[in-house]
């Protein structure tokens, strides 16, 4: 009786020991597949949703375009330029050489990485989208949207707050701080901005900003430290 439970006993360990390799074989494929999706590095944007209470410092203000690296549900985002191709699903549109496109992406989910000058990349999915005011194609989910590389950039925004952890770079321009509107110019100088909130607006060679911010740090002709 007790050799026959024994094995029983062995038998039982063997399956459960299966079940959780299977179980943690299952975990990392999952975490390799999300990593991309969760990876927040120093410079990227994440979505605030409408109903999260946002504190910090009061800030506003233009400054020179850093790089920065946008993911998630961006809502209705709208960019102008006048280089490369637009596509939309199987449509593949050229945008004009002459002036500026203006294109208007409602419900979007994905990325985009851009700098000073180009959109590097744009891809993922939308509701609708509109060049130059006329609809592209019906209102309907999961439209796949993708914009060729280094789209030369007149002018982008966001109409949702974007969360960014940590930017911190060369740059010179204007900032209004604090319900005082303490005001600081800054002249090719380092800062350092912990988890700004800001819609983003990039028009006329700068980076608006409109939010909040929990920590900043500027170093250069000036060292000034201001946290929440």
């Amino acid at each position: 009786m007790w050799h026959n439970l024994e094995i029983k006993n062995k038998k039982a360990l063997l399956a459960n020991k299966t079940f959780w390799i299977i179980v943690i074989f299952l975990l990392i494929l999952a975490l390799l597949f999300y990593q991309p999706f969760l990876d927040i590095t120093n410079l990227t944007g994440n979505v605030i949703n409408d109903n999260q209470n946002i504190t910090g410092i009061d800030i506003s203000g233009s400054l020179t375009i850093p790089e920065l690296f946008l993911k998630g549900d961006l809502g209705e985002i709208e960019f102008r330029g006048n280089t490369g191709f637009l596509y939309v699903e199987d449509q593949k549109m050229p945008l004009s050489n002459f002036g500026f496109d203006k294109i208007v992406i409602r419900g979007f989910q994905g990325k985009i990485e851009l700098n000073k000058s180009n959109i590097l990349v744009l891809k993922g999915k939308a509701t609708q989208v509109f060049l130059n005011g006329n609809s592209v194609m019906s209102e309907r989910d999961n439209i796949d949207v993708y914009l060729e590389p280094s789209f030369k950039l007149n002018y982008f925004k966001t109409d949702k707050k974007i969360f960014i952890k940590n930017l911190e770079y060369t740059t010179s321009g204007a900032l209004t701080l604090g319900q005082q509107k303490l005001i600081l110019n800054l002249d090719n100088e380092n800062i350092d901005m912990d988890s700004l909130v800001t819609t983003v607006r990039i028009e006329t060679d700068a980076f608006h900003i409109d939010g909040k911010v929990k920590s900043l740090e500027i170093t250069g002709n000036q060292e000034i430290s201001i946290s929440a």
